[in-house]
């Protein structure tokens, strides 16, 4: 099984090495047209945003954007969605999206495709993926892009669950129901408690996976998806939180969002611990004692196969030998 990932990896970075012109376009489609797609079957207002064709064109444009002007991009489609259910409410919404785009490109413009497919994460029911992953390859300033792209999705969840009452409101109730959709949404105990459950999640992979024992990357995976787990149920249970999810979905998705983070951390890093070396020098001011463990890398081998037709040649021999 190792062997085969190995073989994928160095299949795939070959890849991206010759075809990056075109490999990067692609990725940047995908993404885009992913995250529409989720937003069209949950706040899906606006019929013209809704239509293959438009949805395809944007994608196309994307392929082409740097990946910060696609989040916004993707910002911008959303809003238009919302503004075709209620324009106050996308007023609103559009400034809290504004200034977490702030404050996100601000401290962690690296993490935008996290962004963009973080509601994708939690319309398959596995978004604990986000702070595993995040705390591998990133820094715990990455915290600020979980935040946002977890609120970005309860924005989705709400509207798209009040979406029938605001539609049929009175004129003089609508500034109600706006109020009503931003008090359950703020209100809301679950995505408090998500949004602690990241952070905490996030550090503890952080911290784990600087550490410089064996195995660190595999033990943060593993500690995180615990953490991730018990601090959830301890929040429902104790807090009397009625999640969007079941429990039982819940823990199945923990469980499956840390073997994909195994899978990508074997991509990312793959390091062979049983030929660890220790290595000790010193200068004029310090004694120092480094842990080296080699990367773990296949190489093709360039082997040829010369194909013999022994019909043939138990022929020839026939005929040298009647001769």
């Amino acid at each position: 099984m190792m062997t085969r990932l190995l073989t994928i990896k160095e299949y795939l970075k070959n890849i991206y090495g010759t075809y990056t012109s075109y490999v990067e376009p692609a990725l940047k489609f995908c993404a885009a047209v992913l995250c529409m797609i989720v937003i069209n079957m949950n706040v899906g207002y606006m019929s013209i945003l809704k239509n293959p064709a438009i949805v395809v064109i944007i994608g196309l444009v994307c392929a082409f954007m740097p990946i910060n002007i696609i989040l916004a991009i993707m910002m911008v489609f959303l809003v238009a969605h919302i503004y075709a259910l209620e324009t106050l409410l996308a007023v609103i919404f559009a400034a809290i999206l504004l200034i977490m785009y702030i404050l996100y490109f601000r401290f962690a413009p690296s993490d935008a495709y996290a962004l963009i497919l973080m509601p994708v994460l939690f319309c398959i029911k596995i978004p604990y993926l986000f702070p595993i992953i995040m705390g591998l390859v990133a820094t715990p300033i990455s915290i600020i892009s979980v935040c946002f792209a977890t609120i970005m999705y309860f924005m989705i969840y709400y509207i798209g669950q009040n979406a029938a009452a605001i539609t049929n409101a009175s004129a003089d109730s609508e500034m109600q129901k706006v109020v009503s959709v931003l008090t359950e949404m703020f209100g809301s105990k679950e995505m408090y408690l998500i949004l602690f459950t990241f952070a905490i999640t996030l550090v503890v992979v952080y911290v784990i996976k600087r550490r410089s024992m064996d195995y660190a990357w595999n033990i943060a995976i593993v500690t995180g998806g615990i953490v991730n787990m018990v601090v959830i149920l301890l929040g429902v249970i104790f807090m009397e939180i009625e999640t969007i999810v079941p429990v039982w979905g819940i823990v199945v998705g923990i469980l499956v969002s840390m073997g994909i983070a195994y899978i990508v951390q074997y991509f990312i890093l793959s390091v062979d611990y049983t030929r660890t070396e220790y290595v000790q020098f010193e200068d004029e001011d310090y004694y120092y004692y480094v842990k080296a463990v080699p990367k773990v890398n296949m190489v093709s081998a360039d082997i040829k196969v010369t194909r013999i037709n022994t019909r043939k040649a138990d022929v020839k021999n026939v005929r040298r030998n009647s001769r």
